[in-house]
């Protein structure tokens, strides 16, 4: 079976998607962690490193996408919304390596 252009830019759009949607899940799980009790937050950090990551790459491969020939329309969205959940990623480690035990 031979690999064509148009495959290739199939399978890597559902790389992407799959990559947004589970950094997206485990990032809305990390932030519901975070809410509960308890003095060891090293889970936290977990999740919120896992969705960092995963967030990370299909930043990475959407600017890959929209610098290959024929472009990718939805970068500027997907820019926007990757950079927001990275930031809150970033917080979100901050805040836990920052939280004081009392």
């Amino acid at each position: 079976m031979e690999l064509t252009e148009e495959s290739s830019s199939i399978g890597k759009a559902v790389v992407f998607w799959v990559l947004f949607g589970l950094g997206t899940a485990v990032l809305a799980f990390a932030i519901l962690l975070t809410q509960t009790p308890g003095e060891d937050r090293t889970f936290d950090l977990i999740m919120l490193s896992i969705a960092g990551v995963l967030l990370t790459t299909a930043f990475v491969l959407a600017r890959l996408r929209t610098l290959a020939p024929g472009g990718w329309r939805m970068w500027p969205v997907s820019a926007v919304v990757l950079s927001g959940e990275l930031l809150l990623c970033i917080y979100g480690i901050i805040s836990v390596v920052t939280y004081g035990h009392r």
